[in-house]
C-alpha cells in the first residue's frame, strides 16, 4: 500500500516537484501569505494550501486552500477543497470537491491516490473501481455499465444530441431513466467537442454507459471561487 506522511490535520508532509509545479500552477491566482488587517490590535488573515492526495498519471492533486481570520471574536477558519489537473491545452483547472469525501478517504485508505480516486469518483456519481474505466471529456464523462436499469426507456429513433452545447453525442442508442436526477443512458457511444478543446473519445465496442455530467462543489472566494456565503454542490458547465 502506498503510504506518505501526514500532519495532525490530513495534509501530506511532503509531495514530488512535479506535484508541487501542478499545484503553484493551479492555485497561481489564489493570494497566500499573512495580512496584518489592524497591527496595533494584532488582527490578521493568512491563507494556506496544503496537499491532501494525488496521483501522477495522470498528474492530480486534491488541495485544501484555508483561510484563518483573527479579529475582536476570536479566531475563525474556512476551508475549500479542489482537484487540481491540467487540461489538454496545458492549461490548469480547479474542481470543488467536499471535504467530507477527502477525510473519508483518508480514514479509510491513507494513500494519496485513494484520495484523488475518491473525489474522481464522487465528480462522476460512480463507485471508484469504476474510475479508471471513465471516458471523459472535459465535464462529461462515459461511464461503463453491465447493463441498462430495469426502469430505463430508450428514446425512440434518437441517435445523437448536444450536452452543455459543446458535446455532441452519438450513439447506437439512447435510454433515460427518470428520478430525481435523470439518468441518460447510451449504447456504443462517441463523444465530440465542439469548442475543439477536447480530443475525440469514443466508447469500445459494443457496451452500455452512463452518460455523466459532472458535479462541482463550490469555493469561497479566497480559494478562486465565487462563494461569499456556505458553499453547496452544484453540476458544472463548460
Amino acid at each position: 500500500m502506498e503510504t506518505q506522511k501526514r500532519n495532525s490535520w490530513g495534509a501530506l508532509v511532503s509531495v514530488p516537484e512535479n506535484v508541487e509545479k501542478l499545484i503553484s500552477s493551479a492555485t497561481a491566482e489564489v493570494e497566500t501569505g499573512i495580512i496584518s488587517t489592524h497591527q496595533r490590535k494584532g488582527f490578521w488573515r493568512a491563507v494556506n494550501i496544503d496537499c491532501y492526495g494525488y496521483t501522477l498519471r495522470p498528474l492530480l492533486a486534491v488541495v485544501q486552500v484555508r483561510e484563518s481570520t483573527k479579529n475582536k471574536y476570536g479566531i475563525s477558519t474556512r476551508k475549500s477543497y479542489a482537484l487540481a489537473g491540467r487540461n489538454e491545452d496545458g492549461t490548469t483547472f480547479l474542481h470543488g470537491v467536499p471535504s467530507q469525501k477527502v477525510h473519508a478517504a483518508i480514514r479509510r485508505d491513507d494513500a494519496p491516490g485513494g484520495v484523488v480516486k475518491a473525489c474522481e469518483a464522487w465528480i462522476f456519481g460512480c463507485a471508484e473501481k469504476d474510475v479508471p474505466k471513465i471516458i471523459r471529456q472535459g465535464d462529461v464523462a462515459l461511464v461503463p455499465c453491465k447493463k441498462l436499469p430495469p426502469t430505463a426507456e430508450k428514446i425512440s429513433f434518437e441517435t445523437r444530441c448536444i450536452i452543455r452545447e459543446s458535446h455532441l453525442l452519438e450513439t447506437a442508442g439512447m435510454w433515460v431513466e427518470d428520478g430525481s436526477i435523470p439518468m441518460m443512458y447510451v449504447f456504443s457511444p462517441s463523444l465530440t467537442h465542439l469548442k475543439g478543446e477536447h480530443p475525440y473519445k469514443e466508447g469500445g465496442g459494443e457496451n452500455f454507459y452512463r452518460v455523466a455530467l459532472s458535479l462541482e462543489m463550490e469555493r469561497w472566494t479566497f480559494a478562486g471561487g465565487t462563494q461569499t456565503q456556505s458553499p453547496h454542490a452544484h453540476f458544472k458547465g463548460d
